[in-house]
């Protein structure tokens, strides 16, 4: 909290801005992630802290599970993915370009 007033701009919405800009980290744009992984601890910790409400994670076979989630396409995604693939077992990672916008 601050004690100096704001006033926005004109038409300007703080949820459109913050989709766009990424904090410098966008290439622009919306990817649909989604990968695989046996490992019951990315599904509870994914379940508890998920990417965002776009999120599913689907059951595809005995001790098997898939999570997809539509999202920004930034250079932080790939730092997450660099940092926990192996620990979190990602495997058939998929990223599909979905549109400038969602």
């Amino acid at each position: 909290m601050t004690e100096r007033s704001f006033t926005p701009p004109e038409g300007f919405v703080l949820d459109d801005y913050i989709r766009s800009r990424h904090f410098n980290y966008s290439r622009g744009g919306w990817v649909r992630l989604s990968f695989e992984t046996a490992k019951e601890k990315t599904v509870r910790n994914l379940s508890e802290t998920p990417f965002n409400e776009s999120q599913t994670i689907e059951v595809i076979g005995a001790g098997r599970w898939r999570i997809t989630a539509e999202m920004p396409d930034s250079r932080l995604i790939d730092g997450w993915i660099a940092m926990w693939s192996e620990d979190s077992g990602i495997e058939n990672l998929k990223r599909e370009r979905i549109g400038d916008s969602v």
